[in-house]
């Protein structure tokens, strides 16, 4: 009787996919060695289910060598950082973990003794960094303005062929950690169709648990569904309601004074502004920022002679809170398009959600 070799060899995947389970609530050890580092803080961070980074632990190196323990109860990811060295070493602990590296480029360091972290590793080779790479060629090569469309279509090309590979992988690998992994890249539409797909054991992971919530969640404020309405103050001291608005169309910009992509595109919403000013539109702008840069933030406003209401929300407060937390906004800059009804019609991220949103824009008026 021959052997089937596919078998056998999603066999063996299976085994390594699913063994490292067994390890859950056992004692895991890290282990490193990065040269050059001497006697430094060392510290472990853990991601968590709204995929922020945790401090679990630290630790002093001595010789360059360092060791820490932890019994996670569940698959996660992990980084490692080190006192005033950029960078850091990212890894699953699915299993004792062994580090070594140096300094100069401590993200280049190898990671053994984790499966999960080792496939991470052979998709960032073959897929991930092939991709980014092509990308920031693409960016140098087409620095020209009146090649920025063509250009933003030739990387938004090579997103949809990664999504379309994640896709792929989530289909194929429904019991792999690294399937609800990459599912955070998707967007919230996909996201909650592929989300269906994992096992029914991952679906218990905080991971599965926190994107399915925030799937609901992003969805109420999708377009078509009615704008959460808010009444703060502006930067002047004036009070701004959305309901103030009804019967207009409103275009919220979220932006911070930290952002580079939101300062490039202020001559572009400023333009905007200009030309829809007398309309019934509204522009509105929420200054996501860090409270001691309010003056600085004031300068700029004045500087580009924004002349649209501006909501000041301290970055210390999180995106869950304010304006930003109403909208669900993680990326910077995104705008949202309501309409005289008080639905949104619209939101996207970046200069093609700012274009997009003044093409629906003009359909609405005109």
């Amino acid at each position: 009787m021959g052997i089937n070799y596919n078998t056998v060899l999603h066999f063996l995947l299976g085994v390594i996919l699913l063994a490292p389970l067994s390890c859950l609530g056992q004692s895991l050890s890290v282990k490193g060695k990065i040269a050059g580092i001497g006697n430094k803080k060392v510290y472990l961070f853990v991601r968590d289910a709204h995929n922020q980074n945790k401090l679990l632990d630290s630790t002093v190196s001595a010789k360059n060598r360092f060791a820490f323990t932890d019994e996670p109860e569940e698959l996660n990811f992990y980084t490692i950082t080190v006192d005033s060295v950029p960078g850091g070493v990212q890894f699953f602990l699915d299993n004792n973990v062994q580090i070594e590296g140096d300094s100069k480029a401590i993200w280049e360091s190898s990671v053994t003794g984790s499966p999960l972290t080792e496939e991470f590793a052979l998709h960032n080779r073959q897929y991930f960094t092939p991709a980014r790479q092509k990308i920031v060629a693409l960016s140098n090569s087409m620095r020209d303005p009146g090649k920025q469309e063509e250009l933003g279509r030739l990387q938004q090309g090579i997103m949809d062929t990664m999504h379309l590979w994640t896709e792929k992988y989530i289909r194929e690998h429904p019991d792999s950690f690294l399937s609800l992994f990459y599912l955070q890249s998707l967007g919230t539409e996909k996201k909650r169709q592929m989300l269906g797909m994992i096992s029914p054991e991952l679906q218990e992971h905080s991971i599965a648990k926190a994107t399915r919530k925030k799937a609901e969640l992003e969805a109420s404020v999708s377009a078509g569904k009615p704008a959460p309405v808010f009444t703060v103050q502006d930067m002047k001291g004036n009070r701004v309601s959305l309901s103030d608005y009804k019967g207009q169309y409103v275009l919220l910009d979220f932006w911070g004074s930290w952002c580079g992509p939101c300062i490039k595109l202020i001559p572009e919403t400023k333009a905007a502004y200009e030309k829809y000013k007398g309309k019934k539109v509204q522009f509105m702008g929420i200054a996501y920022d860090e409270e001691k840069d309010r003056a600085k933030l004031s300068g700029m406003i004045e500087k580009h002679g924004m002349a649209w209401p501006q909501i000041f929300q301290d970055m210390s407060e999180g995106v869950q809170s304010g304006v930003v937390g109403k909208y669900l906004v993680t990326s910077f800059p995104s705008v949202i398009l309501i309409n005289p009804k008080g639905s949104i019609v619209y939101r996207g991220i970046g200069q093609d959600g700012l274009v997009e949103a003044l093409k629906v824009l003009d359909k609405e008026i005109n």
